[in-house]
């Protein structure tokens, strides 16, 4: 998860997650799941971001699908009127995101470990350069604000985060 602490100034940071998601897109008829449009979907996430003056993160980072795979539609007219004729692709590259990340309140690092409360906001905007039939790609620009808390009592962390996305196409 995001940490709400920023890091120092200058202080460059890196991030690779891989994400596995079973049954992300289904199509249901009468309640029960008709198809399975994406069955399985790895994704991941290549990001980098730099600390300004200790309370700011601005960063870049790009959602790339590494595989999916889901049922066969090419029976059934209606569901290929919703999700298009052909089928979802096994590769793509999904809408690149601008963040930034103001830190409000910075947790006691004064003994050399991180402990107390910290509590940030994370803004992340999206640019309509991604494959939309990925489902990684919005076709718009997005916007997803967070609210991000930690608790550092000790040994264990707690991390926790809320927030809403803005979409400037709601489609059709």
């Amino acid at each position: 998860t995001e940490p709400a602490d920023s890091p120092d100034t200058g202080d460059i940071t890196g991030v690779a997650r891989v994400s596995y998601a079973f049954r992300p897109v289904v199509l249901r008829k009468n309640g029960e799941i008709a198809y399975a449009v994406v069955e399985h979907q790895f994704t991941g996430d290549l990001g980098f971001s730099v600390g300004l003056a200790g309370r700011l993160t601005l960063g870049v980072d790009l959602p790339i699908l590494m595989g999916q795979v889901g049922d066969d539609l090419s029976g059934d007219n209606d569901a290929r009127a919703l999700v298009g004729d052909k089928p979802v692709p096994v590769s793509a590259v999904g809408d690149p995101g601008v963040r930034m990340k103001v830190t409000i309140l910075k947790p006691d690092t004064s003994s050399g470990s991180v402990r107390g409360f910290a509590l940030a906001v994370d803004e992340r905007l999206t640019l309509p350069l991604g494959d939309e039939s990925s489902f990684l790609g919005e076709g718009s620009v997005s916007s997803l604000t967070r609210i991000l808390a930690e608790l550092n009592p000790g040994v264990v962390s707690v991390h926790a985060y809320a927030g809403a996305k803005l979409r400037s196409d709601t489609g059709s």
